[in-house]
């Protein structure tokens, strides 16, 4: 009977020597693509541009504006205390932008 406990013992150590996992440690690299934006003159805005935040954002005013390449402006509008960033391309169309 002992050699038989001794046995299941000895054998159930040498499986759960096995099952152990290794751990290892992965590497993983994050690319983030930002758009380039360059700063324009709010007069230099087109005026489908300008007429949309007038008639979407009434009282508001223009602060900033930056184009990037595919003519889609990033407007910062002020409206009493509060800034707020929104994004539109070149016809007056509002884009959503995270």
């Amino acid at each position: 009977m002992k050699r038989i406990i001794l046995l299941a013992i000895f054998g159930f150590a040498s499986i759960s020597t096995f099952s152990v996992e290794k751990n290892t440690c992965v590497k993983t690299q994050i690319t983030v693509t930002q758009e380039e934006y360059k700063e324009l003159p709010v007069d230099k805005l087109p005026t489908a541009v300008k007429e949309a935040v007038k008639k979407d954002f009434e009282g508001a005013v223009i602060t900033k504006a930056y184009v990037n390449e595919d003519k889609e402006y990033k407007l910062e509008l002020q409206l009493e205390t509060v800034t707020q960033t929104v994004f539109i391309d070149a016809n007056g169309y509002w884009l959503e932008k995270e």
